[in-house]
């Protein structure tokens, strides 16, 4: 028995260090078939694969010896004890290069503003980097390019692989740190979306009966306000709907003020147009989805018209009034989506609202 378990232990180590050589072999192939591209996952765990076969076919063959009487037990309880010890290296050394990598590829952003409001003002810190011309150029197609979703120019590309990749790793180790508590980072307004089906004509323009308020010979508008927005906004809890909270947070808008003379806010015609340009895909997603869970409740007819509107609350300046309630301001269109039966969603036109013009126009392709 003791001679079957010996020779039984030698076989799986050979079969563990074999194991470990063809993943380890697989690695380049696998570089080639993604043209030079790496995922951190598929390599990862393919090398974690080899270094946990070799580790056991290294400990299977103690085993063997072990049994043979070539080798004192004392040395497989080392080896046994070697894998946390590493493991716990590797995870602090990891650490010390992880944390400040990940919060200055986070800054990079920033960092890319300043330059530009440097170069634009003619600033010291634009002055102080020109004097290396190899520098300077780099920095100056960073500038430029740094906002596009393809080439973002090279040290652009090399940042968004970089941050892919730290990412990744805050993600599955959960230490990301995307708010903020104090000020001055604190938020002082909350957005709420909400999408009116409409039946009637559409036109260029936001059209009137918005809000439920009925048409001339025609079906009322449907409000379908968020999940997540208080019914009571002065007494409220919230539970569940997490998943649809942070989806719906892609097309918060902070879209506070009034109209004057006709005039909106100077700011709202960029933000509406980055966020529909931006978020295409998820606001048709959006809406697709809230029309398909109305049309399973309420068989009706294809509504012509959807559009999404997004309404803020802010708070007031101090003191605030008396008694003390935040800023309610109207809602907004943000998109509009004109269903068909014949044309499927992926295929589907976004319009976005221009407040200036008080039009919808066709959101720009991503080139622009």
């Amino acid at each position: 028995m003791r001679a079957v378990l010996s020779v039984g232990l030698l076989l799986l180590a050979g079969l563990s260090l074999l194991g470990a050589l063809l993943i380890l072999a697989s690695v380049p192939v696998l570089w080639g078939r993604l043209g030079g591209v790496v995922r951190v996952e598929e390599v990862g765990l393919r090398l974690a694969a080899v270094l946990l076969l070799a580790w056991l076919g290294r400990l299977c063959f103690l085993g063997h010896q072990c049994l043979d009487g070539r080798r004192p037990v004392a040395r497989l309880r080392e080896w046994l004890r070697l894998p946390p010890r590493v493991l716990l290296g590797v995870f602090v050394l990891g650490q010390m290069l992880f944390l400040p990598a990940y919060n200055a590829l986070e800054g990079a952003d920033d960092l890319r503003k300043g330059l530009r409001e440097s170069r634009e003002n003619e600033g010291r810190l634009w002055g102080l980097v020109s004097r290396w011309p190899a520098v300077r150029d780099v920095l100056a197609e960073w500038l430029e390019k740094g906002d596009r979703k393809g080439d973002r120019g090279a040290l652009g590309n090399a940042i968004g692989r970089a941050r892919r990749v730290t990412r990744w790793w805050a993600q599955t180790a959960g230490q990301e740190q995307g708010w903020g508590l104090f000020s001055p980072d604190a938020y002082r307004w909350s957005s709420f979306a909400s999408l009116e089906l409409r039946w009637d004509a559409p036109g260029p323009g936001d059209p009137e009966g918005a809000g439920g308020r009925p048409l001339a010979g025609g079906r009322e508008p449907v409000l379908l306000r968020s999940d997540n927005q208080p019914r009571d906004r002065h007494r409220f809890v919230r539970f569940g709907y997490f998943r649809l909270r942070r989806f719906e947070t892609k097309f918060e808008i902070p879209l506070e003020g009034a109209w004057v003379l006709g005039q909106a806010p100077a700011d709202w015609e960029g933000s509406i147009k980055r966020t529909a340009k931006d978020q295409r895909e998820e606001i048709l997603t959006y809406m697709h989805w809230k029309l398909l869970h109305f049309r399973r409740e309420h068989p009706a007819s294809l509504p012509t018209q959807v559009i999404l509107r997004v309404q803020a609350w802010s708070i007031p300046e101090p003191p605030g009034p008396r008694p003390w309630d935040w800023v309610e301001w109207d809602p907004v269109p943000v998109a509009r989506w004109l269903p068909r039966e014949d044309l499927p969603r992926g295929g589907a036109a976004l319009e976005w609202y221009n407040p200036t013009t008080r039009r919808f126009e066709e959101v720009p392709p991503d080139s622009e």
